[in-house]
């Protein structure tokens, strides 16, 4: 059986994961939608809402996730 797990880095710490995974599908196993708003770098660069499903992490990629938080 041929083995298709990646590791990707998600907030400075290595992740395996089953195989190349869409962002959204991430994000959505990990119980970070309609909470607390997010922003997401992918590899350095922000990644608007409306492409997150569109990304799809592979072997070695960079992911930031990021709440926010408001106040003065």
């Amino acid at each position: 059986m041929i083995d298709t797990r990646i590791t990707v880095t998600i907030n400075g710490r290595k992740q395996a994961l089953d195989g190349p995974t869409r962002l959204l599908d991430l994000l959505q196993a990990r119980g970070l939608l309609g909470g607390r708003p997010i922003a997401i770098g992918y590899n350095r660069e922000v990644v608007h809402r409306d492409h997150w499903g569109e990304v799809v992490l592979k072997e070695g990629d960079a992911l930031d996730i990021v709440h926010m938080v408001g106040g003065g």
